[in-house]
């Protein structure tokens, strides 16, 4: 395996702890004797660019939040000098708020694990799930969840009050004002979902498509969600109220938010729309509205991790 890597890294994640981190790791990354190119993204969208331009296999090391991250894997999957078996494996040191690949995976923010998985090349191929929004004519992969309804629309307003200026510390607790909110002023929409041309709810009002069990920091909200079973989940919830709000995310804080749904069906594809104008968040960050088409993508992505897979 080559001995050398190229860092992503997002200044501002972690509130700045993520550059601090940089320096030691350059030590470590010289005393192992692997070479480095730091590559620091200035604004969103940088890190997509620098991996759809990546010329070559050298592993990518994200040092970021799980929205970098996601930019890294939409840059490498439009990258066309590459296909599944021999995109660049790609490294995760996590920096941001909620770290829920990191969580799925046992990544730690550790430099001795990163570089005894680099070293010792062990990796595991992941599935990414694809969302198609033709009203905005967009295209985009996540790997951990695409959610639908309320935390959609909290990630809209977080992502706005950031665009705006506003001087938001980036960990959990940026969420909370806005979600509280958010939650007491919120209108529930109707949303129908669909799976192989059948339609298996006609009245959610808060949709999880799942690739993994953990949604961010404590909270998991569909715990049956596997990472590389080659099926998305989708769980959804009929309640409208604040209280029941309240109720699915009290049990997700719990690890049981599955309890509080209405429905659950592992898929490969499906479609989700609504006659209203409901938002969509991929991996945590807005991502554009409804209608939306979403699938699975087995195994298109490597990631180093402490269990290696075939």
């Amino acid at each position: 395996m080559a001995k050398r890597i190229k860092i992503i890294i997002n200044p501002i994640s972690g509130s700045g702890r993520s550059m601090h981190f940089l320096e030691r790791l350059k030590c470590a990354l010289t005393d192992a004797q692997i070479e480095c190119q730091i590559s620091p993204t200035q604004q969103a969208g940088d890190a997509i660019l620098m991996a759809q331009n990546h010329p070559d296999n050298t592993p990518i090391l994200c040092l970021s939040g799980d929205g970098t991250l996601n930019e890294v894997i939409n840059g490498l999957l439009a990258n066309t000098g590459f296909s599944a078996g021999n995109r660049p494996v790609l490294g995760y040191i996590p920096f941001g708020s909620g770290n829920v690949i990191a969580k799925e995976l046992g990544l730690k923010r550790d430099i001795r694990q990163f570089i005894r998985l680099f070293q010792n090349n062990l990796f595991r191929s992941l599935d990414l799930g694809c969302v198609s929004l033709p009203k905005e004519n967009l295209k985009r992969y996540f790997i951990s969840m695409a959610g639908i309804g309320f935390d959609a629309q909290v990630a809209q307003k977080y992502h706005l009050s950031r665009k705006n200026g506003a001087k938001l510390q980036a960990h959990l607790f940026s969420y909370f004002p806005i979600a509280i909110k958010t939650l007491f002023s919120y209108q529930a929409p109707v949303i129908a979902i669909r799976a192989d041309d059948k339609l298996i709810a006609d009245n959610a009002s808060f949709v999880q498509i799942a690739n993994v069990r953990s949604y961010g920091g404590p909270f998991v909200l569909v715990n049956q969600a596997v990472h590389n079973d080659g099926a998305l989940d989708a769980c959804w919830f009929t309640g409208k109220s604040a209280l029941s709000i309240l109720l699915y995310y009290t049990l997700a804080f719990l690890g049981r938010g599955s309890l509080a749904s209405a429905g659950h069906q592992r898929v490969t594809k499906v479609s989700i729309s609504s006659l209203q104008n409901v938002p969509l968040q991929v991996d945590g960050d807005f991502c554009g509205y409804l209608p939306a088409e979403i699938e699975i993508i087995p195994g298109a992505i490597r990631m180093f991790t402490p269990t290696p897979m075939p």
